[in-house]
């Protein structure tokens, strides 16, 4: 098992703030990209610094916009069964994890990264709170790889949704949240 690093949150919210690239923070703390991501979350969870702060660097640097992408939208999870499917095979059910204006955690549907879906969430079992809503979103990272289709967990970026699409995609995050009207 690999060993745990300690980074001091005041020293990496310096560097941060003095503008140090994530790749000379990765060196220097000698931590991996996911853990320096790790680490941005914990103070952006804290409120000890803005996502604003984690501007993105050049495409193709490490991290460049992940980051800053993930956390600029809240994620909401879901206190309900919410599923899933693709438009050609509606019997293959995958259940939404997760929501946010930005994306989807979704188990269920088979991807891999990159892959881009168009996905339909029906309206919530007959329900009025909202309409069925379509998009057509990019699969950014998979977990469970190795397991069967039904078990796989995926992240989607919503890449185009219509206006219609984005009023009933903010009513579900409001079925999410309440808290959020």
């Amino acid at each position: 098992m690999p060993e745990t690093v300690h980074v001091s949150a005041s020293m990496l919210i310096k560097d941060i703030r003095a503008g140090m690239s994530r790749s000379n923070m990765m060196k220097k703390y000698g931590i991996s990209a996911h853990g320096l991501g790790s680490a941005f979350k914990q103070l952006l969870d804290a409120g000890v610094i803005s996502p604003s702060e984690l501007t993105p660097e050049a495409p193709g640097s490490v991290l460049s916009g992940v980051i800053d992408d993930q956390r600029v939208s809240v994620r909401y999870d879901l206190n309900f069964t919410l599923y899933v499917h693709e438009p050609t095979t509606p019997s293959v059910k995958g259940t939404v994890l997760d929501v946010s204006e930005k994306g989807l955690k979704v188990k269920g549907i088979k991807a891999a990264v990159n892959d881009v879906k168009t996905l339909v969430i029906p309206s919530y079992f007959g329900s009025s709170a909202f309409r069925s809503i379509i998009i057509v979103a990019t699969c950014r990272w998979v977990d469970g790889k190795e397991h069967s289709a039904e078990e796989m967990v995926c992240g989607f970026e919503i890449m185009d949704r219509s206006e219609k699409n984005f009023r009933e995609l903010q009513k579900l995050i409001v079925q999410a949240d309440p808290n959020r009207l």
